[in-house]
């Protein structure tokens, strides 16, 4: 798989250089100072930077063993990043794409490092020197609880935090857009407090992770409240878990079925869960051994992870996040999908029309997409924002640095030369606008020609976004589409009814910020003839 050098930094050549001059490297573009910490001018001048030899004597960059069971967290308020990084630890092929193995503190060692990672539409090769924020000789972050000289934790948590400027930009988010970041996927969000089949939800849920989907959950926090809240269970408020795997087995005292999730705490050594199931409880006593060993449910050497009963995991959890690596919705073949991919953006004045509430002709500016659809087939339509950083970077916060988004789909009805009132057909569109950093929802079409309206709620907002459309079948294709919209006397079957804003409440350290609100509709066509209105992006 080949990845773009990010900031024009290329690996080989970098290191063949510091191996010629006999030289460790020194990323001048992500410098061992306070603007690596923060963008905030008096954050980040009590660390001191080291690198892994002049810590511990002997480094390594990777043990032998499972690779992320014992990361920690750290001081830094990023559990959605560590619980992403034990998710990518549970496929092999994920972990060696963004970790790669070969890298040592022995041979040809020049203080450089590598790893990828996938940055709105496209893997990225990010560089980085081997030095370290710590305090009193100990790394301040990430690091490997049980194996203290393990080295690749610490520094790829220092390469995402270049990739996103700094540090202290790591602090609060959601487990959905690591697992996005580290693999390439598409998110799936459940809220936990709207299910009604919980049969349903859990035969999905063992699916999904059986097809090799990663997945995490978080509490949220109280209303009011700020800060992380430790239950009386030991559960935390405002922080996220990764989900590892379920297990179903038969309660020999009763034959009933009992059904367990397997989560782990990216704080890692603390006790997590004190609950029915927790290690060491009186469930466990009742379980024989030979049943433990044939469902793997053995105990582990204090490294965060813990089983929790499905039934409890519903009660105390509100959402449930999978990142799908091939987006195989509701497809129980777990086969690839074809996907294809298109970068925009709104601009104030030109193409930032806002939702359907800024009027039919406001909307209709929006950029503007053509599915071409030739037989029955599964589409699903993912609209991410791509310039939440640098909103984030003015703002200071992550609060506040996203739009609400959302989309729209019609039919169109004919072949004119103009979006009109009378050749539109409302069709479908993906619900309420919602502050994420990515959006995604599944239809199911029928042959013909969709036209796509992808937005943000508010009129003139301006941000880049990523448009990425799965579908089933690769015949079903995607362009960019050049007609412009003409009011008419009559708006018919619902073109664009006003929608509303969702606002989520997030967590703390996963602390949900208010983004801004982001829509698309899609629009049938019924002619084939109409392509002389598209230009492929």
């Amino acid at each position: 798989m080949t990845a773009k050098s990010f900031l024009n930094q290329n690996f080989d050549e970098l290191k063949k250089k510091c191996l010629q001059n006999k030289i460790l490297f020194e990323d001048n573009t992500f410098p061992a100072n306070k603007l690596s910490i923060s963008n905030k001018t008096n954050d980040g001048e009590s660390y001191i930077w080291k690198r892994p030899f002049e810590l511990c004597p002997n480094p390594v960059f990777l043990v032998e063993e499972n690779p992320s069971w014992f990361i920690n967290q750290g001081q830094l308020g990023d559990c959605w990043l560590i619980s992403g990084i034990t998710g990518i630890s549970t496929s092999q092929d994920c972990f060696n794409r963004i970790v790669p193995k070969e890298q040592n503190f022995v041979s040809d060692y020049a203080g450089i490092f590598k790893f990828k990672f996938w940055h709105f539409g496209e893997w990225v090769q990010v560089v980085v020197d081997d030095r370290l924020p710590v305090k009193n000789d100990k790394l301040v972050f990430c690091k490997n609880l049980k194996h203290p000289n393990e080295m690749y934790g610490p520094l790829l948590e220092k390469a995402y935090a270049k990739l996103n400027r700094c540090y202290f930009n790591l602090i609060s988010g959601e487990i959905n857009d690591s697992l996005t970041d580290l693999t390439g996927g598409l998110h799936q969000n459940f809220n936990l407090k709207n299910i009604t089949d919980q049969d349903q939800l859990w035969m999905y849920t063992v699916r999904l992770l059986d097809c090799k989907s990663m997945a995490g959950c978080a509490i949220d926090l109280p209303k009011d409240e700020k800060s992380e809240l430790v239950l009386e269970n030991k559960l935390k408020t405002g922080h996220t878990y990764a989900v590892l795997d379920t297990v179903e087995f038969e309660s020999l005292s009763n034959k009933s079925k009992t059904r367990l999730i397997k989560l782990r705490n990216p704080w890692g050594h603390e006790i997590s869960w004190t609950g029915k199931w927790a290690w060491n409880s009186q469930e466990w006593n009742d379980v024989p051994e030979n049943i433990k060993t044939k469902l793997n449910l053995i105990s582990v050497d204090n490294n965060g992870q813990f089983y929790i009963s499905f039934e409890d995991f519903l009660k105390y959890f509100n959402n449930l996040d999978f990142v799908h690596i091939n987006p195989f919705i509701n497809d129980p073949e777990c086969k690839e999908w074809h996907c294809e991919q298109f970068k925009g953006e709104w601009k104030a004045g030109l193409s930032a029309g806002g939702s359907f509430n800024s009027g039919k002709e406001s909307f209709f500016s929006n950029p503007k997409y053509l599915i071409n659809c030739d037989q029955s087939d599964s589409v699903v339509i993912s609209l991410m924002q791509t310039d939440t950083l640098r909103i984030r970077e003015r703002n200071g916060k992550l609060k506040g640095s996203r739009e609400a988004l959302g989309f729209h789909i019609y039919t169109l009805l004919n072949n004119d030369p103009v979006l009109t009132d009378s050749n539109l057909k409302f069709y479908s569109n993906s619900g309420e606008y919602v502050y994420k950093r990515e959006l995604n929802r599944k239809f199911d079409l029928t042959p013909g020609r969709y036209v796509l309206v992808p937005t943000c709620f508010k009129k003139n907002a301006n941000m880049k976004y990523l448009l990425r459309i799965f579908s089933k079948s690769n015949e079903t294709k995607t362009q960019q589409l050049n007609l412009h919209y003409k009011a008419g006397s009559i708006v018919k079957s619902r073109v664009g009814h006003k929608q509303k804003i969702v606002k989520k409440s997030y967590i703390n350290e996963a602390n949900r910020d208010k983004n801004k609100t982001i829509g698309m509709h899609l629009t049938k066509i019924d002619h084939e003839d109409f392509s002389e209105a598209c230009a492929i992006m």
